[in-house]
């Protein structure tokens, strides 16, 4: 459980990004804590995403 960012927290932001028209995807790894961006970053479908998105 992260007790640094509340997940919470990312999911409004997720609601906010739809409500404004985006598409965003939303990864939560409830078990993991605040060090999520180890699994997001071994994940190479996240990866491929990430390097697939323009400005």
């Amino acid at each position: 459980k992260d007790t640094v960012v509340k997940p919470q927290r990312s999911t409004n932001m997720i609601e906010a990004i739809k409500k404004a028209g985006g598409n965003p995807k939303v990864t939560l790894y409830p078990e993991v804590g605040h060090n999520s961006w180890v699994n997001a970053y071994s994940d190479p479908e996240m990866l491929k995403w990430l390097f697939n998105q323009k400005k």
